[in-house]
């Protein structure tokens, strides 16, 4: 989606701007939906090509893991195509399938009994070896440039920065974290993001605002924070009276209660660029282009059109074509041939299936000249002769339908005791329901009862601040999902 992606929310000078661009970004998105639905083959391989880099983004920041991004990525591009035709409003299409990616995403987070995310993995190994140390004069550590840097393009370009501005958002809690990402680095706006998270409009604005006006406490404490060892003497005695060991909620409350009354931490904390534009340019997630195609290629193979996806081209077109010989392309051509013998040999039965299946995953032939991508759901893709391509159009196939709603009350508590809130859910049709989250585990398909996300007694209480995620999922007779919904507890 071109630049636009990287941007992050302007201050009210820009703002016609960014709405107008927003729109426009929609309003494409909406043709390209009208087009889907009007049998136009190349329509949603646009979308994927428009969308992939985002959806396999949002998937790694939860799932934090390349290879489940990736199949989650896939399987939300292949329900988003399945279940199309429900889509009222095809103007917040990419707001439907980040959602889509997400509950997902959640759902296999879920099932490997994943942490939710919180802390960028690389931090530590990132602050170990300076990387993105040469964008800075020598002496220059990651908070100094943290405080220098006045263009957002530098950021992308400093991997050691953008880990200091994930660690930051942590620092607030899953939720807003959350709410960040999608708005500042997906340019979701609040009812986009209400919608994804399952919010109200007006809880999503207020959230929304409260976020970002926290997220710069965060980076002004992490800037003074210097990997547990502040240039304060007074801030490190602090920390270390408090017992605080790692940069989080209990640290960012210490540091800004302190620099509050301090004034050498005051001006070491000051900034030169605003924090939202800041953490809207950390770049998203890089995919490699095997990656990309391969994934494109499986959700053809599945009867997902993809002809419009520049993905199912034989190679990368932003990769220059090197020197061709004529050895080089006597050598091609005769792969053609060979892959020619090799599909007539195998269809004529004279080559068995050795190729298939191995460790989930196809294998292919040292003889062959083109990867078989990857497999969905157990599907093996045909084989096609090179010259003619066959190509029938897979109408989605009815599914079976059901509602889930969940909510929690009051939806927020005070750090580090209590009451215990009530959770109250509702679900309807599919085969069976499954209500989880910290505290509960029910399989009822409605209930109301009280949840405690800590250690239970007269009050509930928990070792720190964040947000507990309750999720309802309905399943239908052959274990798909139906309908997913979620909420969540937010202790402050």
């Amino acid at each position: 989606m071109g630049s636009f992606v990287l941007q992050s929310q302007p201050d009210e000078r820009d703002r016609e701007e960014f709405d107008e661009a927003r729109a426009q970004e929609r309003q494409a998105d909406a043709d390209l939906v009208a087009r889907v639905r009007s049998d136009d083959s190349d329509a949603f391989g646009l979308l994927y090509d428009r969308w992939f880099a985002r959806v396999n983004d949002l998937a790694f920041r939860i799932t934090r893991d390349e290879a489940a991004a990736a199949d989650v990525a896939q399987d939300a591009f292949l329900r988003a195509w399945q279940k199309l035709s429900t889509l009222e409003d095809p103007l917040a299409f990419g707001g439907w399938l980040l959602r889509i990616t997400r509950n997902r995403a959640l759902d296999r987070q879920r099932r490997e009994n994943r942490s939710m995310v919180v802390d960028d993995v690389g931090l530590s190994v990132i602050e170990l070896t300076g990387s993105g140390a040469a964008l800075a004069p020598a002496g220059f550590d990651v908070e100094e440039r943290a405080g220098a840097v006045a263009d957002p393009a530098l950021i992308a370009e400093d991997n050691e920065l953008s880990t200091l501005l994930w660690e930051s958002a942590s620092a607030l809690g899953e939720r807003d974290q959350e709410i960040l990402d999608l708005g500042l680095r997906h340019g979701m706006t609040p009812a986009d993001i209400g919608e994804i998270v399952g919010m109200s409009r007006n809880a999503s604005n207020q959230a929304v605002h409260r976020a970002r006006g926290r997220l710069k406490e965060a980076i002004e404490a992490r800037v003074l924070w210097r990997r547990g060892e502040p240039v304060c003497v007074e801030l490190a005695q602090t920390l270390d009276n408090n017992g605080i060991k790692s940069f989080g909620a209990p640290a960012l409350v210490s540091i800004t209660d302190h620099a509050a009354k301090c004034e050498e931490c005051q001006k070491r904390r000051s900034l030169h660029l605003d924090p939202s534009k800041m953490f809207g340019a950390v770049p998203f997630v890089g995919v490699a282009w095997t990656l990309r195609a391969q994934t494109a290629h499986a959700l053809s193979s599945a009867g997902v059109p993809m002809d419009g996806s520049v993905a199912m081209a034989s190679r990368d077109p932003d990769r220059p074509r090197r020197f061709r010989s004529r050895r080089t392309i006597a050598f091609v051509a005769g792969g053609v041939v060979i892959t020619v013998v090799l599909s007539a040999l195998v269809f004529s039965g004279e080559v068995g299936d050795s190729r298939l299946l191995e460790s989930g995953r196809e294998s292919t032939p040292v003889t062959a000249v083109t990867k078989v991508p990857r497999i969905i759901s157990g599907i093996i893709p045909g084989i096609t002769t090179p010259t003619t391509r066959v190509r029938t159009p897979l109408a989605p196939a009815p599914v079976e339908a059901g509602t889930a709603t969940i909510s929690v009350s009051p939806d927020r508590g005070n750090f580090p005791t209590f009451v215990a809130p009530t959770l109250t859910w509702l679900s309807s049709s599919g085969a069976r329901v499954e209500v989880a989250g910290n505290g509960i585990s029910s399989a009822a398909a409605s209930g109301s009862v009280a949840v405690c996300p800590g250690k239970a007694g007269s009050k509930c209480e928990v070792d720190a601040v964040g947000s507990f995620i309750y999720r309802i999922t309905v399943y239908g007779t052959s274990n798909q999902v139906l309908a997913e919904a979620t909420t969540a507890f937010t202790v402050e």
